[in-house]
């Protein structure tokens, strides 16, 4: 079908809805009008899909325990980078439509998650790019005023809504990133699974929309009893329960993105490897270091592949991670200490002075453990790795003074005293991890 015989069904079907719909009293249409909004633009983009991807149409049926999320995802379903977002509103016949101030933060909220947003109130599309929520791109698919008495079908539509979305059909996101532009977007998602995770958490067994629902529910209750008894009784708190386990989710991706062999690979390639990564037996010599990481993962792997909004969250985070292609890793080592700060900044901003979570500069850190050692020398006349039998550090946050010390003692092969990291917070955890074992390596 071409664009104009798309355009001309559905403007027929909307038509009658409308109608229908205030004839029975009904102040708005679009919970009526959206299986038919659905329908014209899943004909839409499938007729001028690029050849080069396979798209696929996210419908987010509105369901009690997920919260706000798009109305539409548009995504490439081999490669699973998303084109962009859309948002279903009530028709307004008679004017251009105008968002208030709670649909403004909405469109605000979505746009952080990287990609372009279109509202459609099923005559008026508004496209939304990043820093430019103020002067929305209008392209009414007929001209408004509209007159009810006409038949909608029999006036020409508009050629501009088709070669606008032909444009964001050109290619999926999340191609180029700078870690912490990466991380950032990593933390916006954590925070969608955490809200998830809450909601869940508070909701009764059996009280779910479906099967999946339900069961995943029952996991998540579970699984609070276990970090509760296993961790910190403080996480039988919903809210920090629920931000622990997205922490651990959505670093534990990252720390498999991390691990994943470099060189010509392609996303897909990349994402089958973080998503075996905790799992799977050929990677636990590395995984099994990261304990708690790897126990919810398994605690939870049967659940995040099924049809809820937590495994949605957690696909696009995966999603995520295998498309990006890092900016400046090359002449600029990373900074792991910064990212876990501006995770936290964007994960939960509050929490970040709640917990401490500022980490501190390793020429600070790195001067501290000169400082000590010289102590060390002027009061027991030997250095640190001869004076201590351990060493402790019990809020080892991303390893700063641990990193500091493990290059202090590669220049000295006398003795190495056990260094021992306390961390209550999962993504600080990983990130120790991760970074000691690229200094490690750097040092043999």
């Amino acid at each position: 079908m071409s664009f104009s015989e798309i355009a001309q069904e559905y403007l027929g079907e909307f038509q009658h809805v409308y109608d229908t719909a205030k004839a029975a009293g009904q102040q708005s249409v679009e919970l009526s009008s959206r299986p038919y909004a659905h329908k014209f633009l899943t004909k839409l983009w499938s007729s001028i899909q690029n050849q080069n991807y396979e798209t696929e149409l996210l419908h987010e049926a509105p369901v009690r325990s997920i919260g706000k999320t798009p109305d539409w995802r548009l995504c490439d379903s081999v490669s699973h980078g998303v084109f962009f977002y859309g948002e279903h509103k009530s028709v307004d016949l008679l004017a251009p439509y105008k968002l208030d101030n709670n649909e403004v933060s909405q469109i605000e909220q979505y746009l952080k998650l990287g990609r372009p947003v279109f509202v459609f109130d099923g005559i008026e599309f508004l496209f939304f790019e990043s820093g430019r929520i103020e002067q929305p791109e209008r392209i009414e698919l007929i001209a408004k005023p509209i007159d009810t008495k006409q038949q909608w079908s029999t006036q020409p539509a508009n050629i501009l809504v088709e070669t606008k979305f032909r444009k964001l059909l050109e290619s999926p996101g999340f191609t180029s990133w700078t870690e912490t532009n990466l991380i950032r977007h990593i933390a916006i998602r954590a925070r969608l699974l955490a809200d998830a995770f809450y909601d869940l958490m508070s909701s009764v067994e059996n009280s779910g929309s479906t099967i999946a629902e339900n069961k995943l529910i029952e996991a998540i209750h579970s699984l609070q009893e276990l970090v509760r008894d296993h961790h910190d009784p403080v996480l039988s708190d919903n809210r920090s329960c629920s931000n622990f386990v997205a922490q651990v989710l959505a670093f534990g991706q990252f720390y498999a993105h991390i691990q994943a062999p470099l060189g010509n690979i392609a996303p897909d390639e990349i994402r089958s490897f973080i998503d075996k990564y905790w799992i799977k037996d050929q990677y636990f010599a590395e995984a099994h270091k990261l304990g708690p990481f790897r126990v919810i993962q398994e605690f939870l792997k049967d659940e995040l592949g099924k049809g809820t909004r937590i495994a949605e969250i957690y696909s696009e985070i995966t999603s995520l991670l295998a498309h990006a292609e890092y900016q400046g890793l090359d002449d600029t080592p990373r900074n792991f200490h910064a990212l876990f700060e501006e995770f936290f900044t964007n994960f939960d901003y509050q929490a970040k002075f709640d917990w401490g979570a500022f980490y501190t500069p390793s020429v600070l850190t790195d001067w501290m453990v000169r400082f000590v050692d010289e102590i060390c020398n002027n009061q027991f006349n030997h250095k640190i790795q001869d004076c201590a039998q351990k060493i402790i550090d019990p809020c080892c946050g991303t390893g700063g003074f641990i990193e500091s010390l493990a290059r202090h003692f590669n220049h000295s092969i006398v003795r190495i005293p056990q260094v021992v990291g306390l961390e209550i917070l999962p993504a600080p955890y990983a990130l120790c991890h991760a970074r000691l074992s690229l200094c490690i390596e750097a040092i043999r």
